[in-house]
């Protein structure tokens, strides 16, 4: 997917994002596959996975369950300056059966159908970083 900045084409990518609570699985694509990884959802781990994508100047990440189990990672994402869009569950289910080859469900499958919907689905939910998230983050970080 291409986007034009007025003096160069941008190249831009998805990342899709399948979020666990001590992993995620991720699949970096534009219309095909250009970088795959897991990592941890530790500071190294999350450090570690932006690092893996920093070549890709133009990305969005496509979160899957933002509001559950990704919604840690949607909010550091944003609190970090990124693009972030939320991939419901139901719509990465039906790209994973549709997907040929691809509908058994594993951590690898489920980021490809996440980053599938992102690309193929026009109106997708675009995040916006949680005040209030951030402020009960700091309140536990300073009880610890």
């Amino acid at each position: 997917m291409e986007a034009y900045d007025g003096e160069r084409v941008l190249e831009m990518v998805f990342i899709g994002v399948d979020p666990h609570k001590l992993s995620a699985t991720i699949e970096v694509v534009d219309d095909r596959v250009l970088a795959t990884g897991r990592f941890g959802t530790d500071r190294a781990g999350y450090a570690a996975m932006r690092r893996h994508v920093a070549a890709y100047r133009e990305r969005v990440w496509a979160v899957e369950g933002s509001n559950g189990a990704g919604r840690p990672l949607a909010q550091r994402l944003l609190a970090d300056g990124e693009h972030v869009v939320d991939v419901r569950a139901s719509l990465s289910r039906r790209a994973r059966a549709l997907d040929t080859g691809h509908n058994r469900k594993t951590d690898a499958h489920d980021a490809h159908a996440v980053a599938v919907v992102a690309v193929r689905t026009t109106g997708l939910r675009v995040l916006a970083y949680d005040v209030e998230l951030e402020a009960l983050r700091m309140l536990v970080a300073r009880s610890e």
